[in-house]
This record gives C-alpha cells, structure tokens and sequence, in this order.
C-alpha cells in the first residue's frame, strides 16, 4: 500500500494496487473490481501508519542517494517491496516473541494460551472470524473484504454453527423479557 492510498484524517485506506505473485512487481487494481474499495481502520492502526509513515520518510532521506521511492509504507529500507516471504519470516519471528513473552508469564503463574503459527494472510481469515463473532453484517464484511458477493462467506459456516445457539439465547432472553426486565410467563 502506497502512503497516499492513505486517509489519515478520515482513517481509510484505499486498495488501488496489488503486489503480484513473484512479490516484485506493483499492479493496478486488485484481483476483481470489487477488490478495489476504502477500507475504514480505527484509530490506534491510524496513528501506527503514521508513525510508520513517518519511520519511511525518514529512511527515505538516510538511503535518498539509492532509495527507490515507490511510496510504500511498507518496504525495504531501501524503498522496495518487502518479499511476502520476508514478511511472512518477520511475521513469524513477531509470533515467536510474543509467545516467548506469553511462556514467561506462565511461569509465574500465568494461564495464556500460545498464539498459533500462522501465515501472515491468513490474518484476513482472522479478520473475517472476528467480525463474524460480533455479529457484524455480512455485507459490510463482504466490501470489506472486497468480495463481490456475501457468497465467499459460506467458507466460514464452520464458525457459525455455536452462534446459531448464541442468536437463540440471545432472542429468547429478549423475547421472553419483561420491559422492566423481569421474564414474562406463559
């Protein structure tokens, strides 16, 4: 993603560009149309891309004699695109220290559980998980995603099947519920 695909004020970023399979090359566009899309972030993601924007900038100046300017926010100190396989080493090397972190705590009496291993997109399944689990509107999770159809969600019906209890529970404790609050008998 390029720093001016970035709306630090209105706190979104467009998806206008692709960095294609052999990670070397920047395309246009995405893989589909409804790919190319503004997602909104909140605001502690906000001001971590402008601290790395930032932190670019100023690489930017220390390397200016063989800097490539592509204007990513994430990149080489150099400027070029980062590998999806070195992203996916630092992703992993990020994993390992937190739960380095996670067994110390543990040690000391801690009960955390260790984060999975995972490859760094599978974040957008996790992404997808979690607003599944609160109960987020399947359209807004689709443009979100830049799926075109609510459709690509049926990959996810694993994840719904204890909601469905949970839509349950939650409907009959409002439907059998007083307006005070007390339960209604039949």
């Amino acid at each position: 993603m390029r720093i001016q695909d970035i709306d630090f004020k209105n706190r979104t970023i467009s998806v206008r560009q692709i960095l294609n399979h052999n990670g070397k090359n920047i395309e246009s566009g995405a893989k589909t149309a409804s790919g190319v899309r503004a997602i909104g972030i909140d605001k502690t993601t906000a001001t971590e891309l402008e601290k790395l924007a930032h932190r670019v900038k100023e690489e930017k100046m220390k390397n200016r004699d063989i800097y490539q300017d592509h204007d990513l926010i994430i990149c080489t100190s150099l400027g070029t695109p980062l590998s999806p396989r070195n992203l996916n080493r630092s992703f992993y090397r990020i994993i390992e220290n937190i739960n380095a972190g996670i067994q110390l705590r543990n040690s000391e009496g801690g009960q955390l559980e260790l984060l999975k291993k995972i490859r760094f997109h599978d974040l957008r399944h996790t992404h997808v998980v979690m607003l599944l689990k609160m109960r987020e509107n399947s359209k807004r999770i689709a443009e979100r995603m830049g799926w075109s159809s609510i459709k690509m969600l049926d990959r996810y019906s694993h994840i719904t099947p204890h909601m469905q209890q949970e839509t349950a529970d939650a409907f009959g404790e409002m439907f059998f519920s007083a307006p005070n609050g007390t339960k209604k008998s039949l």
